[in-house]
């Protein structure tokens, strides 16, 4: 047999220690690399939140400046920080680490995200400056025009009102809507054209808006006479009917009996559809004086006729009534008739004729009703 080779190597003290440098050496080497795939945790930390991401549902959501700000930041740093650290290989002298697979797979990370980012800026300061504008055109809209009629008033008035604390928030969206603007010129975010002109605009549109405010919140109060002045008039127009209506309520057939009863009501319900048409007015006017905090009117001569011409209608209803449950009781078979329930009938139709013998001029037409139910 030949000589025993590792029994050699043993014995021999200077290869015994070539061997070990060897070792040492490639041991050294998978160190160098184990420090050097540690400078990757950084990239392997966003890579992994960016891969958790639902940038669908993210785009759902409703996003202020400082996400935007930090979400452009941030991507673009990922994006840069995987160009310049993450070379393509690292010569570690034994060990030749290829990285051009990592960084591939790296690199779409950031980019994705970014362009969701690039996306979303846009859809965001255009919603926000159709809104602005919508808003400024609107009340421009509403305030810029002179008032010729009583409603138009009460349009302008009511608007004002509810207008409230909207300037504040217009400019404080307006700020909000510079302040994307910038960032998408700061951060050269695609963007429509059209989208920047409609910006360019926003300057000249908020203007016009603050102007038509200004001008309206200083003529309040000589809008709020010239509106009382017009209500006045509608007023007047108003209580001119109601006294033509009373008169047309003095027809002697109404409280005739010798007026066939379809005739009666149907012109006494004329009357009493005109009278409740006027008092919806009435109420939507007291209702313009309470909202603009001036003096309400009373309607006393609107609530005298409609109480009048009501008690005449319900002179005709009850003869109708009677009529029929009269007809009915004398008809029914006598077994069937419930003498508390008829009685009690007979002592309504009693109470009515008592309220109009009292809220009625004399008259033909009660006292028949009033015998007709005291025979009874």
């Amino acid at each position: 047999s030949g000589p025993n080779l590792k029994a050699i190597f043993e014995d021999d003290i200077n290869m015994r220690k070539l061997g070990q440098g060897i070792q040492d050496c490639i041991l050294k080497a998978f160190v160098m690399a184990g420090t050097y795939a540690s400078k990757f945790e950084p990239f392997k930390k966003f890579y992994l939140e960016n891969e958790k991401l639902d940038l669908e549902a993210l785009e759902q959501e409703d996003h202020d400046i400082s996400f935007f700000r930090f979400s452009l930041v941030k991507y673009m740093l990922e994006h840069a920080l995987i160009k310049i650290n993450c070379p393509s290989e690292k010569d570690l002298g034994l060990i030749l680490i290829d990285t051009n697979q990592l960084k591939a797979q790296l690199l779409p990370s950031p980019v994705r995200c970014l362009k969701a980012i690039h996306d979303m800026l846009p859809k965001k300061a255009k919603q926000m400056l159709k809104r602005i504008i919508a808003v400024s055109q609107d009340a421009v809209l509403h305030l810029d025009g002179e008032p010729a009629t009583t409603m138009d008033y009460v349009n302008l008035l009511t608007f004002m009102e509810e207008m409230g604390g909207q300037v504040e928030k217009v400019d404080e969206e307006t700020g909000i809507v510079k302040d994307l603007y910038e960032l998408i010129e700061k951060y050269h975010v695609p963007v429509p054209p059209e989208d920047l002109a409609v910006f360019q605009s926003l300057h000249q549109e908020v203007g016009r808006y603050h102007t038509a405010v200004d001008k309206a919140t200083s003529s309040r109060e000589q809008y709020v006479s010239k509106f009382c002045h017009h209500l006045d008039q509608d007023i007047a127009a108003l209580g001119k009917e109601v006294k033509e209506i009373k008169s047309l309520a003095q027809n002697p057939m109404i409280l005739s009996p010798e007026t066939e009863g379809e005739k009666a009501m149907q012109y006494v319900g004329g009357l009493l559809e005109r009278l409740e048409e006027l008092q919806k007015k009435a109420y939507s006017f007291k209702t313009y004086q309470k909202t603009f905090k001036v003096e309400v009117t009373k309607f006393e001569d609107l609530e005298e006729t409609h109480a009048e011409v009501k008690m005449k209608q319900n002179l005709w209803d009850s003869q109708r009534d009677w009529q029929n449950d009269y007809q009915k009781w004398m008809t029914a078979p006598f077994e069937d008739l419930q003498p508390d329930a008829v009685s009690a009938q007979v002592l309504k139709y009693a109470k009515s004729v008592y309220q109009m013998e009292k809220g009625l001029p004399p008259n033909g037409a009660v006292p028949a009703l009033k015998a007709k139910v005291e025979e009874m």
